[in-house]
């Protein structure tokens, strides 16, 4: 995205961006993923006892997900 022709261009409130940037999108996507993992382990032990946790154990899993995508989207704001 960015292209860099001198060393010296690349200046610390860019790289700081870049930084920041990176965080927010791999810690987002890490706690999403951690959620989704829980709920799915959860999800499965519930639904060997009943069968009406489906719909709930879905939307809990797009809503975690939704973590991941908020994050890229920041991070997308904070390049920019």
């Amino acid at each position: 995205m960015f292209i860099i022709v001198n060393k010296d261009e690349y200046s610390m409130y860019l790289g700081f961006s870049h930084l920041s940037s990176g965080l927010c999108c791999g810690l987002s996507s890490l706690a999403a993923g951690i959620a989704i993992g829980i709920i799915g382990d959860s999800g499965v032990r519930a639904l060997a006892q009943t069968d009406r946790i489906f719909i709930g154990m879905m939307l809990m899993l797009i809503f975690a997900e939704a973590i991941g995508l908020f994050g890229f989207i920041v991070s997308l704001m904070l390049l920019g």
